[in-house]
């Protein structure tokens, strides 16, 4: 069902870099410090991921 309202709500003639997009803007309140220290362990392992990710990619294309 939602598909289909998905599909009838898109037209083939509209250009999409013409969308409007509305959003609903919602107020939140500063983090306690037991979320700012979990905010800044999980950005590091992210940040560690993507160290390791490159890694492995440059030894990939540097490989014989």
């Amino acid at each position: 069902m939602n598909n289909y309202l998905a599909e009838e709500d898109i037209s083939p003639q509209e250009n999409p870099a013409l969308a409007t997009i509305d959003v609903t803007a919602v107020e939140i309140s500063e983090l306690t410090e037991q979320e700012q220290s979990d905010r800044l362990h999980l950005e590091r392992r992210v940040e560690r991921a993507f160290f390791e990710a490159g890694k492995e990619l440059t030894e990939l294309r540097l490989r014989p």
